[in-house]
């Protein structure tokens, strides 16, 4: 594992108001069949050197995207989760594996990834990558993996006063 793969234990590049920190850590494992494809689609997608981050940000980035589309509602929740049902059931097949994404070995993940970039599918993988990557970039250590500092690009933060 990477050390940008490693939780911090300390964040003080982070602002205190950006994520709930003990919400991050302790998300509970998906046990819905769309949010077990989508967790490893995000395992696939975000993965360093062909390892998967840690489950523990998979799993809070999945409880969050539940937690939109169950306030979105609608046309909206479906048309993401048949996005994400047409790329759990039919993307492996682009590899000649007949079974879920989600069964599929790492490895073959992200071969199926790559593929898809290269099909048919790729705009319903694009609409999965979209809020995948708005909500997994949130969570505090992908952000400071990234360097991000809860900061614009203009702005500064004032030196504590003591």
């Amino acid at each position: 594992m990477t050390s940008s793969a490693q939780p911090s234990a300390h964040r003080t590049s982070l602002p205190s108001y950006w994520v709930d920190v003990d919400a991050a850590q302790h998300s509970p494992a998906p046990t819905r069949a769309w949010q077990k494809q989508l967790h490893a689609i995000a395992g696939a997608l975000f993965s360093e050197d062909g390892s998967a981050p840690p489950a523990e940000r998979l799993n809070w980035c999945v409880t969050q995207i539940a937690d939109i589309l169950e306030k979105v509602g609608g046309r909206g929740a479906f048309a993401y989760r048949f996005a994400l049902f047409v790329m759990g059931y039919f993307s492996p097949l682009l590899l000649f594996r007949f079974r879920s994404f989600a069964s599929l070995p790492q490895a073959d993940r992200v071969r199926t990834l790559e593929r898809v970039e290269q099909s048919a599918l790729k705009t319903l993988l694009f609409a999965l990558k979209a809020l995948l990557c708005i909500v997994y970039f949130e969570h505090p250590d992908a952000a400071e993996a990234t360097g991000f500092d809860g900061l614009g690009l203009l702005e500064t933060r004032d030196a504590p006063t003591q």
